[in-house]
């Protein structure tokens, strides 16, 4: 990261661009794991004056920005945000983006982010200052002498202060030009609280020195008063009431909150809570001043607990449990809380109801399994283990079968991690300085000095630390001498004729939480704590693969470290490439989906543990399928890209043309040669406009037509036929409504076909004809999403044999019927499907005839993407062509590839629902009243029996992401689980759409 922060450099407040900086040559891409939630502890929260938003910090090295929906008693939480911290591309699992503080400016526009974040040698510590609907940084600053803390923004905004670790102390700055204020350094130890008064007119700061300090406005915070605390040594928050003039304190080391009165200081209270566990050293105020509330390591059974009381009540204290980890912060939130945990869980709180909490459980549990709960097949290329604690809800991963198993898993012929073999002895969370050190017998294990190019944490090599524990262990069943320990920071191979030194050390993502050997003695398998499993090579502990699995809708990836990877349908964007964009400006992130083209490659994957060289394993691919793999470079491929700077989100409007102003990125190799924009989802004219006419050093500006509605208007750039990354911001119409009917029309084409011999389907045909029945009778003249009749067709085999050019004729009607309407478009497809010459997809309507060629009479992959694009409007999409008996596995290789390339069509702004998600074959269901395919019948539940499918609002309404989940659960229990369908959405900031009424 040299490249771009450079040492030295005087600056505080960074510009959009700096100039002189040549992102081709000196970005580095960087692989990185993206689940859209934290990887990592949320060490602080922000939140704005009216809790419509909160903002997440998480040592994973992202601030994300999460909308918060009131609903009656109900809180949804929906990522809006997500802003990458740049990172060290020599050593990408370094501390480097760590962040440890956030705060949300009052009125949500800016966040305040601190940590380790500046690339600088000589100082380590920075802020940043984000405007939050550009993600541009506004402030940037790398001249503090520790880690920040705390962030906390004054009431009126003016002001941002920021407190410090190790020795303590506090900066206060200016926000209207970020000039520093105050600075104050004449702490003893760790700062972690700060709270301006309600009037923005005094600081109060609590120190682990036993303090509370204020500052005062009124001698430009100049001026410190010191108050000496008696109910604790360490002083961890500090929260002002504005109603009552008063402030709590929580402690680390005590079991009281103090209230102090202001501006006497005076003890209010000195409150024992009754009933604790643990200490509640973060403490917040309820908005009206009435309730307080206390967290910190205070439990409830297993989990952690917040308290809360009327502090004129203390005796009469609540608990309501936030989560399972620590509570790392609290900030109010309305009537209640908004939380932070030390672990990914963070949401908000009300008294006297349940808290509404989010939490990673995309991350696969990787504890407790070093004890016989990991398993590898003799070369490695099945794994068996859990996505929860131990083996709990087992899975095994085939990389032959490129399938994720987990119906009936057996762990039969499966091997554990030796443990016995040798005597290996203190391997179990033992630190290396401790008196019981890893060892081997009565040699303790050496660690091996630091290499050249060392990775550094500021003092000395991680792998000198004498605090570093050991987590691991794998004994080699194929060299008896040979063993791996796995740590916090490296993995190690020894021998044991001589454990003085290892043979190598590898640094690694994060904890080695579980470490396998093959036995054939050639790969050792780990599985992290980021909840990944990663292959290296035994003989030097290179990492040549990876896979992470979303424990939640088990999504899958794999890929190698040149970033060639296989997934499963959805799960491309379960990892991409982080890349530097300059000092002080935040990472840009590409999904992998979107170089699907060049860097999908299950080939190379499954080539890969034979060879255990990439180089080799290419060669062999392409021998394999006749091709030739030049060396593909990430930058080669970088799509455009498209930021709207304007109108802020939510903009209300009164008139019917608004000016959207955004600014264009893209490299050399991949200009910006189109620009489509859609609004409400529809292509609006305006995109050329925007090409032609307005752009100025990378900015355009564009009048945008819309109807008098609530609506949303996207920008999608294009460089040749790929596309880039849009962006969508969404107005509020506050204007006179005309009298006129703006609800879409709703068309549709179900396709079905049972006719075949050889693989024999009972319900192709009839899931298409019930399908339309129930969407036909779902909708009236006084449906609340549609208007007028809708349009909806059947093709079917029933009557006569279908082929392509009968689909394709189906599908080009379709289009001339849909026009320029304001309109939604539903498609399904069930049958069978097949795998062609040269890998390609095919829709299968019928068997061939002993002189026809069956790809002939079929309809490709690229014939349904071009049909799919011409017709206009959202279309929604119901497929189910994974029932192929015998060619199952080859299918479900395709059907992923296939479903995921949707997403990056031209021209589609569409919800596609596909019946499986696993591999595994789709269900027919016969019996209980049901003749249809089980997924069908879940979509004919949900249409047809409001109270059964359980997902309607007040408003009577299903929308598209309340049928994902309800389908998604009704397939599941109609096939024991082994069946769970999934959704994809073009990649586009598409709205979540209405789409059944009762």
């Amino acid at each position: 990261m040299a490249a771009f922060f450079l040492v030295g450099l005087p600056l505080d407040v960074v510009a959009a661009n700096p100039q002189g900086l040549d992102r081709e040559k000196s970005a580095t891409p960087i692989l990185k794991i993206e689940t859209g939630m934290h990887l990592g502890m949320i060490p602080r929260i922000g939140v704005d004056d009216t809790c419509q938003h909160i903002l997440t910090g998480s040592i994973d090295k992202t601030i994300r920005l999460w909308s918060v929906s009131h609903v009656q008693e109900e809180r949804i939480l929906t990522l809006k945000k997500t802003i990458h911290l740049p990172v060290d591309p020599k050593a990408p699992t370094s501390n480097e983006g760590k962040v440890y503080s956030v705060a949300l400016s009052p009125n949500g526009k800016l966040a305040a982010a601190g940590g380790w974040l500046t690339g600088n040698s000589q100082n380590f510590w920075a802020m940043y200052v984000f405007d939050i609907q550009t993600k541009k940084p506004v402030y940037f600053f790398d001249k503090l002498p520790s880690r920040l803390l705390h962030l906390t923004f004054s009431p009126d905004g003016k002001y941002l202060a920021g407190t410090l670790n190790e020795n303590g102390g506090v900066f206060i700055w200016k926000t209207t030009n970020w000039s520093v204020i105050r600075k104050d350094l004449e702490y003893e130890e760790e700062t972690n609280g700060a709270s301006f008064n309600y009037t923005s007119n005094a600081l109060y700061t609590v120190s682990f020195d036993g303090f509370l300090r204020k500052y005062q406005a009124t001698d430009n915070w100049q001026h410190v008063e010191k108050i000496p605390l008696t109910s604790g040594h360490k002083p961890y928050h500090v929260a002002f009431n504005s109603k009552y003039d008063l402030i709590a304190i929580g402690y680390v080391d005590s079991q009281l909150v103090d209230v102090l009165d202001i501006p006497s200081f005076q003890k209010r209270a000195s409150i024992p809570i009754v009933g604790l566990k643990g200490n509640v050293g973060r403490v917040a105020w309820s908005s009206d001043g009435e309730n307080l509330f206390a967290g910190g390591k205070h439990r409830k059974g297993k989990n952690f607990a917040i308290k809360f009381w009327s502090w004129r009540s203390p005796n009469n204290s609540r608990d309501i449990v936030a989560g399972s980890e620590i509570i790392s912060h609290l900030l109010p939130c309305r009537d209640g809380v908004a939380f932070g945990t030390r672990g990914q869980e963070f949401g908000v709180l009300l008294p006297f109801s349940s808290p509404t909490i989010l939490d990673n459980s995309a991350i696969p549990n990787m504890k407790n399994k070093r004890y016989g709960h990991f398993g590898v097949s003799w070369d490695g290329r099945q794994i068996s283990f859990g996505l929860a604690d131990r083996s709990r809800k087992p899975v095994i991963f085939d990389i032959d079968a490129e399938q994720l198993f987990s119906k009936k898993v057996d762990r039969a012929g499966f091997y554990q991690a030796e443990l016995d073999q040798l005597p290996v002895e203190n391997w179990e969370d033992n630190r290396w300085g401790s008196s019981d050190p890893p060892s081997l017998g009565q040699k303790k294990l050496g660690r091996q000095q630091c290499p050249a190019d060392r990775e550094n944490d500021g003092q000395r090599c991680l792998s000198d630390r004498d605090d570093e524990r050991a987590r691991s262990l794998a004994i080699s069943r194929f060299n008896k001498s040979e063993f791996v320990i796995g740590s916090e920071w490296r993995i190690r191979k020894y021998n044991a004729l001589d454990v003085s030194d290892p043979i190598w050390v590898k640094p690694i993502p994060s904890e080695a939480l579980a470490v396998n050997i093959t036995p054939d003695g050639r790969l050792l398998v780990a599985a992290y704590s980021d909840g990944t499993i990663r292959w290296h090579r035994m003989v030097d502990g290179e990492e040549i693969l990876a896979l992470f699995v979303d424990a939640n809708d088990r999504r899958w990836i794999v890929w190698t470290p040149r970033g060639y990877f296989m997934s499963s349908i959805n799960g491309e964007d379960l990892v991409g490439w982080l890349i530097n964009d300059g000092l002080g400006q935040p990472a840009n992130f590409y999904e992998a989906f979107r170089f699907r083209d060049k860097f999908y490659r299950p080939d190379i994957i499954r080539h890969i543990l034979a060879t255990l060289d990439i180089d080799q394993a290419i060669q062999l691919a392409d021998a394999g399928s006749g091709t030739k793999t030049s060396e593909s470079k990430i930058l080669e491929f970088i799509p455009p890209s498209v930021s709207i700077t304007a109108p802020p989100e939510g903009l209300q409007v009164s008139t019917e043309s608004t000016k959207i102003e955004f600014e264009i990125k893209s490299y050399d190799k991949n200009p910006i040669t189109d620009i489509v924009v859609l609004v409400n989802d529809i292509k609006n004219n305006a995109g050329r406009e925007a090409m032609h006419y307005n752009i100025n050093r990378g900015k355009a500006s564009v009048f945008i037509s819309h109807p008098r509605k609530d609506s949303s208007i996207t920008i999608i750039p294009y460089s040749g036929r790929q596309r880039g990354i849009a962006d969508t911001v969404f107005t509020k119409w506050v204007g006179a409504n005309k009298i006129l009917d703006l609800r879409p029309r709703l068309f549709g084409l179900m396709i079905g076909f049972s006719g075949y011999e050889k693989q024999k389907l009972l319900w192709g045909a009839k899931d298409a004809e019930d399908l339309k029945v129930a969407l036909y009778n779902n909708h009236s003249q006084e449906n609340l999403i549609y208007r007028g009749d809708p349009q909806l067709r059947v093709l079917t085999d029933t009557n006569s044999p279908v082929d392509r050019l009968d689909i394709l004729k189906a599908l080009r009607k379709l289009k001339s019927e849909v026009g320029l309407q304001n309109a939604v478009t539903i498609i399904s497809y069930s049958g069978h499907g097949f795998v062609g010459r040269n890998g390609r997809f095919f829709l299968q309507s019928r068997d061939a005839l002993p002189s026809e060629d069956l790809e002939d009479i079929s309809l490709s992959q690229e014939d349904f993407y071009s049909a799919l694009a011409e017709i206009p409007g959202v279309k929604i999409l119901f497929i189910d062509a994974c029932r192929a008996g015998d060619v199952a596995m080859a299918l479900h290789r395709n059907i992923a590839g296939f479903m995921n390339s949707i997403r990056t069509g031209p021209g589609m702004s569409l919800f596609a629902f596909a019946s499986t998600d696993s591999g595994e074959l789709s269900e027919e269901c016969t019996g209980l009243g049901i003749e249809n395919g089980c997924f069908t019948a879940s979509l004919l539940k949900a249409i047809n029996n409001a109270e059964a499918s359980n997902l309607i609002l007040a408003n009577d309404i299903t929308s598209t992401e309340e049928l994902r989940i309800f389908a998604r659960q009704q397939t599941a229990d109609l096939t024991d689980y082994s069946q769970i369908p999934v959704m994809i959405k073009s990649a586009i900031r598409l709205r979540n759409r209405e789409l059944i009424a009762h």
